[in-house]
This record gives C-alpha cells, sequence and structure tokens, in this order.
C-alpha cells in the first residue's frame, strides 16, 4: 500500500507491479532488482485523501500505469464521482487538466473482469487512522473523507466518523514534502516554500528582493510538476539572476575563486566537482555495458566518492 498519490507514488506502484524481466534492462539499483525478482506482490493500493480531480499526480503518469502490460488498473465507481464543491469550482473556474485527470481516473472505475496477473487501485477520499498488526502490518484503517470548501475556495479533506479497514502486508509513505527554513530564511504557506518572487527570494518583513538569494525548485514553488517543470523553474530563476547582474544589483565578490575552493574543502572535504560527476557517470554505465544495461548504478557513497576523487587525481599518483 502506498499513501499519496503523487508523481513518486505512481512510480513506486509501476515497479512494484511491473514483472522483473522487464526491469532487467534498465538502469535500476540490483539490489531493487534481486528484491523485485523475490517479490510476490500482486496488487497496489495507492491512497489518495482527497478526490480524483485534486490528486498529486500528472496525467501523462497515470495514462503511463495504463500501457503496463499484464496489469489492471481500478478505481471505485463510488470513489471517483465528483463531489458538489468540485464540480461548482470547475464550473465557476474551468480546469481542463483537472477535468481530464477526472475523466481518466473515472475510466478505470467501470467494471471489468480481472483480467491480468497484478493490480493497482486507486483509492480516494480516504485518510491513514491506524496501521493495524502486531509484530509486522497488517493493514491500514481509513476514515472516509469529505471535502468541504474554504473561505479562500480551496478544498480541505475533513474525516468522517466512516471507517473502512484495508488488508497489507507492506506499507510505503509517499506524502509530498515541506520546506525547512536555511541560513536564516524563514518558509511560509502551506507548501512551507521561501517567499520569492520569480526565483528572487523576499525579505519577509519589507517584501523587497534579498540582493544576492534565490531558489529553484520545490522550496521555490512547492512539490509539483516533473523534470521538465523544474526545467522552466530553475530558467526562470536563472534569467532574473543574470538579469540583477547586468544591472549591477549584485554585490562584487570580497574573494576570488580559490578562497572559494577552500572555503568548500574546510566545510566539505569530500566534495567533488563536475569532473568527479562525470567519472561516476562513465563507471557506471561501462559497468552496465557488460550487461547490456544503460548503466549500473553505485549505491554505496564511499565507493561513489572513491571513484569521483580517483578523477582529480593528477596522473601516476596514488591515493593516500
Amino acid at each position: 500500500m502506498i499513501i499519496g498519490n503523487g508523481n513518486v507514488a505512481l512510480d513506486v506502484a509501476r515497479v512494484l507491479v511491473s514483472d522483473p524481466a522487464a526491469l532487467v534492462r534498465t538502469d535500476i539499483a540490483q539490489h531493487a532488482l534481486e528484491a523485485l525478482a523475490e517479490s510476490n506482490i500482486k496488487e497496489v493500493v495507492v491512497v489518495g485523501r482527497r478526490g480524483p480531480a485534486q490528486a498529486a499526480f500528472t496525467n501523462p503518469e497515470l495514462l503511463g500505469l495504463g500501457l503496463l502490460p499484464d496489469v489492471d488498473v481500478t478505481a471505485p465507481a463510488g470513489e471517483v464521482e465528483l463531489d458538489e464543491h468540485t464540480q461548482a469550482i470547475l464550473a465557476s473556474h474551468p480546469d481542463p487538466i483537472a477535468e481530464l485527470k477526472a475523466r481518466l481516473v473515472a475510466e478505470h472505475s467501470i467494471d471489468r473482469s480481472p483480467s491480468a496477473a497484478r493490480r493497482i487501485a486507486l483509492r480516494f477520499l480516504l485518510s491513514p487512522m491506524q496501521i493495524r498488526g502486531t509484530e509486522r502490518v497488517a493493514g491500514v484503517r481509513f476514515a472516509r473523507n469529505e471535502l468541504i470548501s474554504g473561505a479562500d475556495g480551496s478544498l480541505a479533506a475533513m474525516p468522517t466518523a466512516s471507517l473502512e479497514d484495508i488488508e497489507c502486508g507492506l506499507i510505503l509513505r509517499s506524502v509530498g514534502y515541506r520546506g525547512v527554513p536555511v541560513a536564516g530564511f524563514p518558509v511560509s504557506g502551506s507548501r512551507a516554500t521561501l517567499e520569492n518572487a520569480g526565483g528572487r527570494v523576499l525579505d519577509s518583513r519589507s517584501g523587497a528582493p534579498i540582493p544576492g538569494v534565490y531558489t529553484a525548485g520545490w522550496i521555490k514553488r512547492g512539490p509539483s510538476g516533473v523534470i521538465g517543470t523544474n526545467k522552466k523553474c530553475a530558467s526562470e530563476t536563472i534569467a532574473n539572476l543574470l538579469e540583477d547582474f547586468h544591472a549591477g544589483c549584485l554585490a562584487s565578490p570580497q574573494r576570488d575563486r580559490g578562497h572559494l575552493r577552500d572555503l568548500v574543502c574546510d566545510r566539505q572535504p569530500e566534495a567533488f566537482d563536475y569532473a568527479g560527476w562525470k567519472a561516476i557517470d562513465s563507471h557506471e554505465r561501462r559497468t552496465g555495458r557488460a550487461s547490456g544495461r544503460p548503466r549500473v548504478k553505485l549505491v554505496d557513497t564511499r565507493q561513489m566518492l572513491d571513484i569521483a576523487v580517483a578523477s582529480e587525481r593528477p596522473r601516476g599518483a596514488t591515493a593516500k
């Protein structure tokens, strides 16, 4: 069972029900491949606390589940019907992406005779209340939710007195991300992000950009989107940084590159540069070619560091 229904949750569900033989030619870590080869998982339940229109996963990820060979994707008919609050919001503020998402989920609620060896069950409007079991997990008790419209027009999931127990032997948590304050810069809002305007971090009191401080990714906008979203997000921040640089808004460096390098080495002696990263990448790809795979991922941090450091050592030198 997976608690949470974002893209990561769907990715995990997809891997858990995939035929290990189909994963052999991918770059999945070897220890994970071996564990999946011994797995007897037949069904994965993906649970969200709100309805299908509010699910955190994206439509391409959902469509991808339907393409998995020998895997059924299901959803209870009673949980895919849009509640009156959602219908009212979509009527006054049409959202084609949310509407398509709800329709795609509804297609999986059509009664079909099970035909596949494995299944992904999409469940909605449930909040976990208790993990059941003594020596090991045996299931989860959920409260049935109803969506309540807030003063700002947002929808919140509120548990009701209706309970449901779902049996399972494994629970995985995939409920998103909340930022934490760093270097004295506070986070705020429901997603706990840095206050910013286009990546320029703002002073919480004056609302003005803080010179030389920028942000990108989830700490900038919250846990949303895919790789392409992050690229666009980073591009916006970089464009504003360069604009500030050309406008003379950034302070001149007080020290040179050598001082910066010394500072990094002092604070993080095991840091490595792009050349070290390239060495790790090359090692993984070279190892993968021997078995016809894109790469064999390194999962041991010490081994990664040794390979990166070796790439920076002068030719003929030996490790200390």
